[in-house]
């Protein structure tokens, strides 16, 4: 009989930093988006490409909470796709507020075209922005 201990691996990722690395940025721009938005200006949806640069916050932070064995890149990849998601998604909604009476398809069909564009565009950049800040930060972590 093999009495061996068992040894426990670690997960790999830190899940709660993981979990906070995409509440943060993304309750902070749904919180403006959603406020200007109910207050009659939609519009404010067109500040989204600014809106991703809320992912470096959260991939220092990933970065930073990271063990220091495991490299942050995967989890800073996620975290930001998952805040690209929720971004796009608010990006749907305001843009949908946008459109209510418009009538002419041209019209609708570029504002289509630019909401699966900027859809797209989030999950791309807030995932490459939160991995490359992830592992800026724990780069420089590790060197301390």
């Amino acid at each position: 009989m093999n009495m061996q201990p068992k040894t426990l691996t670690a997960a790999p990722m830190n899940w709660g930093a993981l979990l906070r690395a995409v509440l943060s940025p993304s309750l902070i721009w749904a919180s403006v988006s959603l406020f200007v938005i109910y207050q009659g200006q939609p519009g404010v949806m067109c500040l989204t490409p600014m809106a991703w640069l809320l992912s470096i916050w959260g991939g220092v932070y990933y970065g930073q909470h990271e063990h220091p064995s495991r490299p942050a890149v995967f989890g800073g990849l996620i975290a930001g796709a998952i805040t690209g998601i929720v971004m796009a998604a608010l990006f749907v909604y305001g843009s949908a507020r946008m459109m209510i009476g418009e009538t002419r398809p041209d019209e609708i069909a570029r504002g289509n075209t630019m909401t699966v564009a900027i859809g797209i565009a989030s999950i791309i950049v807030c995932a490459l922005v939160t991995a490359l800040s992830a592992h800026m930060a724990q780069r420089r972590q590790r060197s301390r």
